[in-house]
């Protein structure tokens, strides 16, 4: 791989392509809305049409991961630097993607980066307890509120499928209590009432008996949450605290900290999901940030800094659980790839930047920037639609420009995914409707997704179909 400034020839057998569509091109794509944006798309990724043709062939619908099933096809990467990343035809894009939300200080950061290096000379997998594991633990205990107690995990799945059993081994109880439109990973229990319509799973092949001790409320309801708890039956209340599926629909503060009293005087186990807001939403996630302490945490994403990885923590009295000779039953947690030292490696390297708070408030503050510029551009395309999210998540909706609770766990907001391609033809990644910002990310690359945006909406304007994709 060559590179050299923004330009990067990322496959050998490519060289000279364009990274960024020069301003003659964005001029003649806006003004060529009647050419079909499907062929435009093939003619300008044609090495990730190859690669998508390539893994047809042995990936169920070419992909690894749901969210990346899109029309005409997703885009093959190849490279990352701070706010961009280069695909197999050397196109730069600006990423608002950012590892699922786990780049906080956005890509190839060199701490990380001298971390990983460095501990994979000294193992990548030691086959016992390694160096790491006390030191990153400590640090969590120290930015974590809820944090007396560690046990590290491959993902952020792993975190809420161990949160939900360590509650029931805890309390002796069965049910769980969760929220419409509030995602926590894709094993069995949780794959109900993440997405519309919330009285079904959204994954085939869980048998229905697994629902039976589920029950999905409406969010920011105390009343159904008081008569959900009533007969004390609950083990625990699981939810993002950040509002539901990535905060599309924020959690109102005053009905958490509503919630943490209804737990405690129940005797239910609190559960908060920060795999998306821990250490985003502030160095000690929104708890930190909303001063409600739940009794379980579960984290991922930004702990390690885009690589593997995630860990349950909380009250000491419930984390016993995991604990030979507790006396209680032991709740089963083995795991290959658990405080793996690659993903500790990188976890001591960017916690301590991520505890002063700094990275945190310039990704917020490039956020709330790009949330406004997008809004002015609905306004100057004459397109119903907006931009919103907290801290440093931005949000996507096409339609009513404030819409409802309601709408946004309706599916409203889908139809901003069908701009994906468009986006990605312009030079900008988004995951669907959602997109996070980095510490890395620079004004120029703002400009160019707020000038990707405008020429997305004005294509769609002048009537031109778009592509669909999923959300995921």
């Amino acid at each position: 791989m060559a590179c050299a400034g923004r330009r990067c020839v990322a496959h050998p057998t490519r060289t000279g392509a364009s990274t960024v569509p020069t301003e003659p091109e964005q001029r003649r794509d806006r003004t060529n809305v009647g050419a079909d944006l499907t062929q435009r798309y093939r003619e300008r990724f044609t090495a990730s049409a190859a690669a998508f043709e390539r893994a047809s062939a042995v990936f169920p619908s070419a992909i690894n991961h749901d969210s990346r099933h899109m029309a005409p096809f997703p885009l093959t990467f190849v490279r990352a630097a701070g706010g961009v990343k280069w695909d197999l035809d050397a196109h730069e894009t600006v990423d608002l993607v950012m590892g699922h939300g786990s780049l906080v200080l956005g890509h190839g950061h060199p701490a990380v980066v001298e971390a990983v290096r460095e501990q994979a000379g000294r193992g990548t997998h030691l086959g016992g307890s390694n160096d790491l594991e006390a030191e990153c633990a400590e640090a969590i205990v120290a930015m974590v509120p809820s944090a007396e107690r560690v046990r590290f995990v491959g993902s952020g799945t792993e975190a809420t499928l161990l949160a939900l059993r360590v509650a029931r081994a805890a309390t002796g109880r069965d049910t769980i209590v969760r929220f419409q439109g509030h995602f926590h990973g894709w094993h069995d229990t949780v794959v109900f009432g993440n997405r519309a319509p919330f009285d079904r799973p959204t994954s085939a092949g869980v048998p229905e008996s697994t629902f039976g001790h589920v029950r999905v409320l409406a969010p920011n309801d105390s009343v159904a949450l008081e008569a959900a708890l009533a007969e004390r039956d609950v083990a625990a209340v699981i939810l993002e605290p950040g509002g539901g599926t990535i905060g599309k629909v924020p959690a109102d503060p005053a009905w958490i900290r509503a919630l943490s009293a209804a737990t405690r005087a129940t005797g239910t186990v609190l559960v908060f999901d920060e795999v998306v807001t821990g250490f985003r939403a502030s160095p000690g996630g929104v708890q930190a940030a909303i001063g409600v302490t739940p009794d379980l945490t579960t984290l991922a994403k930004a702990l390690c800094g885009g690589l593997p990885g995630g860990a349950l923590v909380g009250r000491a009295d419930l984390m016993g659980v995991l604990a030979f000779g507790d006396g209680r039953g032991k709740v089963a947690h083995p795991g290959t790839f658990n405080a793996n030292p690659l993903s500790l490696a990188a976890c001591r390297a960017v916690l301590p930047v991520l505890a002063s708070g700094a990275p945190q408030a310039a990704a917020t503050r490039s956020a709330e920037r790009l949330r406004a510029s997008w809004n002015e551009a609905f306004g100057r395309a004459g397109v119903d639609g907006c931009a919103y999210g907290e801290d440093s998540t931005v949000h996507l909706h096409l339609g009513d420009p404030t819409p409802t609770a309601d709408a946004r766990l309706a599916g409203a907001a889908a139809a901003a995914t069908r701009l994906r391609a468009r986006l990605l033809y312009h030079g900008v990644d988004l995951l669907g409707p959602h997109g996070w910002l980095s510490s890395a990310h620079t004004e120029a690359q703002l400009e160019r997704a707020v000038t990707a945006l405008e020429l997305a909406l004005g294509e769609t304007v002048d009537g031109q179909a778009v592509p669909s994709s999923t959300e995921g």
